[in-house]
């Protein structure tokens, strides 16, 4: 097809339809500067653990413990809910909750953060009801003075996967009995590091070799013998 036309009712001269187009995006307005944004803006009153409920009460949501009790502004798109400080600061981000079902969101990153600075005050400040049973368990085997440490430790967690591999760590930790630091960091890389080995194939001609056993029998026995002796000596 020919990339020129003849238009008799709009144009009385040939034109190329690249000139046209260019005549046409001379003409249009600018588009503005500000990108606009499809949100609604509400204020919401937080509960006794800083959180607040959307939907009649059927969903909720958290911000942070030292916003409990507050009116706080939160913006709300389709996917998205966003509780703001006095500065329009972001203080927590929500998947949207839709449905006719009671549901809540949890962002424990915050939570942690704050008892973490006053680990004492833990069993105090209400948020230890609301944590999972895996973590207080394993807070209620730590030192008094390692607390905070592992407060952290658990944020750390959680900031850097999800909150619920942070619980399964906990609790592992806690059916092994392993309540320090070192332990817990461990247990998160087994359990996250999950890396694709391939396999080994042994060339041909290699011979098969009989399983290797251990027995002790004859280490426990030197072992009583020395003892008897010593016994016997004193």
């Amino acid at each position: 097809m020919d990339s020129t036309y003849k238009c008799n009712e709009l144009n009385t001269h040939e034109s190329t339809i690249a000139s046209l187009f260019d005549e046409d995006c001379r003409n249009m307005l600018k588009l503005p500067e500000s990108c606009y944004e499809v949100a609604t803006y509400v204020t919401v009153k937080t509960n006794a653990y800083a959180k607040f409920s959307l939907n009649a009460g059927c969903h909720t949501y958290s911000t942070s413990p030292r916003y409990a009790n507050s009116h706080l502004l939160v913006k709300l798109t389709a996917h998205e809910v966003i509780a703001l400080d006095e500065d329009w600061r972001q203080i927590a981000n929500h998947r949207r909750l839709y449905g006719p079902n009671c549901q809540e969101s949890m962002n424990w990153l915050p939570y942690l953060a704050q008892i973490a600075r006053r680990p004492r005050a833990l069993k105090y400040s209400g948020i230890y009801e609301l944590l999972p049973q895996a973590f207080r368990e394993y807070l209620d085997g730590c030192d008094k003075n390692a607390l905070g440490q592992s407060l952290r430790a658990l944020a750390l967690l959680c900031s850097r996967g999800s909150f619920e591999v942070a619980v399964n760590v906990t609790a592992e930790a806690v059916r092994l009995k392993a309540q320090d630091l070192d332990s817990l960091l461990v247990i998160y890389s087994r359990m996250t590091d999950i890396r694709q080995f391939e396999a080994v194939i042994s060339p041909a001609g290699t011979p098969k070799l009989a399983a290797l056993s251990l027995d002790a029998k004859s280490y426990d026995e030197a072992f009583l013998k020395r003892e008897k002796e010593g016994s016997v000596n004193a």
